[in-house]
């Protein structure tokens, strides 16, 4: 198994015109998100999900599981 290379950084092939109305997207949702979270008087009720995905997908990058569906598989298969 050889080891992954990424491309040196800055890319300078990247296609702009399409990706530039997707970054706008996303900037509006974020921003959406955020007034959302900001007029909340516990954020942390928001948050918290996302909080417990980015941990529990984080573990299983450790454990050396391969993609986002396996590790979803693992947390199905968990019982509490």
């Amino acid at each position: 198994m050889q080891p992954f290379e990424p491309q040196q950084l800055p890319i300078d092939d990247i296609q702009w015109d399409s990706l530039i109305p997707l970054i706008g997207k996303a900037n509006r949702s974020l921003a959406y998100y955020d007034g959302i979270l900001y007029g909340l008087a516990n954020p942390d009720i928001l948050l918290s999900p996302l909080v417990y995905l980015s941990c529990f997908l984080g573990r299983a990058v450790t454990l050396n599981v391969s993609s986002t569906g396996q590790a979803l598989r693992m947390q199905e298969s968990r019982t509490y």
